[in-house]
This record gives C-alpha cells, structure tokens and sequence, in this order.
C-alpha cells in the first residue's frame, strides 16, 4: 500500500469523489417515483376538489324559473306576437295571411295572395332571424326552438298558400288550402305549447309541454 492509499473507497464513489453511473441512475429513479406518487396523491385532491364544488355550486345554485320565465316573456314572446301579426293582422295596405286565405277560398280571388306573399315570407324570415340569434339561457332553449319551429311551420303555411293562388285546376287548389291549414293549425299548436312551457318555468321545469292531436281534414277549411 502506498501512501497515498487511505483503503477501499465506498461503492459508487469514483476516485474523484463523484458518484458512479449506475448509483446516479439509481437516485434518479427513486426521485421519478417519489414525484410520480407526490403527483398521483395531488391529481386525486384536485379531482375530488372539483367534484364537490361541482355538487355544492348545484345544491346553491338559485332556481333558474322565475328570473327565466321573465327573460323569455320580455325577449321571446315580443317576437312570437310579430310573427303571429303577420298572419291576423294587416298592417295599412298590406293584409293579412288569413285575410288573403279567406279571399282565395271563399271568393276564388287569389290577387290578395299573389300580391303579398313575398312580403310575408320576407317578414317571417325577419322574425325568425331575430328570434334564432337571441342568447337565452340553456334551460329556456328548448322554448326558444320550439318557437322557432312553430313559425316557421306557418312560413311554410305561406309557401303553400301562394303556391295554391297559382294553380288554376279546383281540386289541385282544395287540397293545397288543406295543407295550408294544416301546417298552420300545427304551428299554432307548437307555439302554445312553448308559452305552456314558459308558464311551467315556476315551477323549476324547462320541459315543452306534449302537442294535442291534430283535427282530422273534414274539420279544417278547405278539406274535403
């Protein structure tokens, strides 16, 4: 032994004083593991943090009904109601849907309908374009879509009616004044039950209300 032999040095220890590969690696290791179950026991707390404020914001959540049922009759139902103008009401010179329809049936006179229909399908395109891009809540969409869907079910009333002014042939007539009525009668229902659905609201229920059955033809203007 020389004398700068002091005996065997530690495992994993170079004559440098520096750890050896493979005792570095080890460390490594054990460090990765430690972060890897310090991290597991972090992700489980944070999930279970969310699942409850979760839970406690649903438990403390106001009742969207009431404060609902106001938004939707002061922003929707103005909308309905235009919508439903263009059909019953004239406005000055210009008549309306059923006032045209009556002319048609009754007296055979189509000029009403032939004069205005572009002029209502242009005004159901507005009402429908408006009520489409109004931003509700998510518990009063169900209500908006089947607004949407009941006027334009009359729209279509419309499309028929002037394509019913159009046509020379009786027969061919009478049964597209059929389908006129019959897609109006449907439309009305499907906005009645939306305002049903609206008066449900206080009670902290969104759902749309079930549709009555559709009178049979013989019952409607224009059936046979």
């Amino acid at each position: 032994m020389t004398p700068h032999d002091v005996g065997p040095r530690p495992t994993g220890v170079t004559g440098t004083g520096e750890m050896d590969t493979s005792t570095l690696m080890r460390l490594r290791r054990a460090l990765y593991r430690a972060r890897r179950a310090r991290l597991g026991r972090a992700l489980v707390l944070t999930t279970l943090a969310l699942i409850a404020g979760f839970l406690l914001g649903r438990e403390t959540a106001p009742e969207p009904g009431p404060q609902l049922r106001t938004t939707l009759e002061q922003r929707v139902l103005p909308l309905v109601f235009d919508a439903d103008g263009i059909w019953t009401s004239g406005t000055g010179a210009q008549p309306s849907v059923s006032e045209a329809l009556v002319a048609l049936q009754r007296d055979e006179d189509p000029s009403l309908v032939l004069a205005a229909d572009d002029v209502w399908l242009a005004a159901y395109d507005n009402v429908l374009d408006r009520l489409a891009v109004l931003d509700v809540p998510p518990e009063g969409r169900p209500v908006q879509r089947q607004f949407i869907n009941g006027i334009t079910l009359s729209r279509d009333a419309v499309v028929v009616l002037a394509r019913a002014a159009d046509v020379d042939d009786a027969d061919r007539r009478a049964g597209l004044l059929t389908e006129t009525a019959r897609l109006r009668v449907r439309g009305e229902q499907i906005v009645q039950s939306a305002r049903a659905g609206i008066h449900d609201l206080d009670g902290g229920s969104g759902e749309v209300t079930t549709l009555p059955d559709l009178p049979e033809f013989p019952t409607l203007e224009g059936g046979d």
